[in-house]
């Protein structure tokens, strides 16, 4: 059976979009790419991995800049 969900995000959606990349993660255990034309974006939501997860909830991550 095909499942679908959808989202309301109403909040920052730093914090909606760590939540379910820790759940995936936690869950399958497999590496997850994140893309985005924006290095901006990309740099600004690697800070927020990095103050939100604290020594609790870590996701391990990095930026690859194709330049």
């Amino acid at each position: 059976m095909l499942e679908v969900n959808f989202y309301s995000i109403s909040e920052d959606v730093s914090a909606f979009i760590y939540s379910l990349l820790y759940q995936m993660n936690s869950k399958s255990n497999q590496s997850i790419l994140l893309y985005s034309t924006s290095m901006e974006k990309l740099k600004k939501f690697d800070e927020y991995l990095w103050i939100s997860g604290g020594n609790a909830d870590f996701l391990p991550h990095s930026i690859f800049d194709k330049d």
